[in-house]
């Protein structure tokens, strides 16, 4: 028999949709980004990124690069003006690009759990988040994502391939400070040159004659 308060609860809680509508947009905000006037120097990374991710009509295997190096690289930033250069044009590469703390099985779970709520309308906070918004990243309808998981740089406390989505389509970027314990196609990158050092230098401290000087010197 039910009574007059699980029929109340009944109506003020419907049951939720998790199957794709729309597409999320770019959600970077789980991180610091600089602004793009201070990225310099990584242009040819960039570059060569962006032939390394081209997605296709019908892929046959979802696209996972590995963005190695150590801590303070620019590996962050780096997948962050990607996202950016392919989200913010006037056709854009990507409908959805989220950004993911994946430096502790804890802040991945509760990135998952900030991601749902944008996604699901009245979306509780529970430990299903994770399960569903993999659902919804795996719908065959939803193929235009691009998901960062940043920071993973111990593989030995959980495994990352829990928290991908299934299908193969949608494309990963993961950034690690332990790219040869996480799968995927590796992508290191290491310290900028003394070009490329000097022109964030310049940009940082809103110094153009840097670069003038480091030319003088050269004469």
């Amino acid at each position: 028999m039910t009574s007059a308060d699980d029929s109340t609860c009944s109506v003020n809680q419907p049951e939720l949709d998790f199957s794709f509508h729309r597409p999320l947009g770019m959600d970077l905000s789980q991180t610091v980004c600089i602004a793009p006037e201070y990225f310099q120097g990584r242009e040819l990374d960039l570059a060569e990124l962006t032939q390394h991710l081209i997605p296709t009509q019908n892929p046959v295997k979802q696209q996972r690069l590995v963005i190695g190096g150590k801590a303070g690289m620019g590996k962050t930033q780096l997948c962050i003006a990607y996202a950016k250069l392919h989200c913010e044009r006037s056709d854009p590469k990507y409908d959805s690009a989220i950004l993911l703390d994946a430096s502790s099985e804890p802040k991945l779970k509760k990135s998952f759990k900030k991601i749902a709520k944008r996604v699901f309308k009245n979306m509780p906070d529970s430990e299903d988040a994770v399960q569903h918004t993999l659902r919804w990243l795996s719908d065959a309808k939803n193929r235009g994502w691009l998901l960062i998981f940043d920071g993973y740089d111990d593989p030995d406390q959980f495994s990352i391939s829990h928290y991908c989505p299934g299908g193969t389509h949608g494309t990963i970027m993961i950034t690690t400070q332990s790219p040869a314990t996480v799968s995927g196609h590796s992508f290191p990158i290491g310290p900028l040159d003394e070009q490329g050092s000097l022109r964030v230098l310049a940009a940082r401290s809103e110094r153009g004659n840097t670069l003038e000087g480091m030319k003088d010197s050269n004469i």
